[in-house]
């Protein structure tokens, strides 16, 4: 996920994103931040903030591999050389192969 102008939290696009802010997390344990009035899970977007989650990602990728976003909305891929400070998401847990696109586990990094 990143930021955009509008303060909205939308799909990253763009390949390095400096905007991004997390990962969006379908399987999260606790919602923090809500208002507790029963709409929590429709009203706020859940963002992993610390330890293992899914994440899709496209291209090689191996346990180790630092993670940024890609150009495909929604789904990281391997740092490259290239990549800007901030960018980074996680670190991969999993091995991925192709450019299909699959689920792996991944740590999330706390700059």
């Amino acid at each position: 996920l990143e930021v955009n102008d509008d303060g909205k939290y939308v799909k990253s696009s763009s390949e390095n994103s400096k905007r991004v802010i997390g990962v969006y997390s379908d399987t999260f344990g606790h919602l923090l931040g809500g208002n507790g009035d029963g709409n929590d899970e429709k009203d706020f977007v859940p963002v992993g903030l610390a330890g293992r989650v899914n994440v899709k990602v496209v291209g090689d990728i191996e346990p180790g591999d630092l993670l940024v976003s890609s150009s495909i909305p929604g789904v990281a891929m391997k740092k490259n050389a290239f990549s800007f400070s901030g960018t980074v998401i996680g670190k991969a847990l999993e091995f991925h192969n192709g450019d299909s696109v699959d689920r792996i586990k991944m740590l999330i990094m706390n700059r």
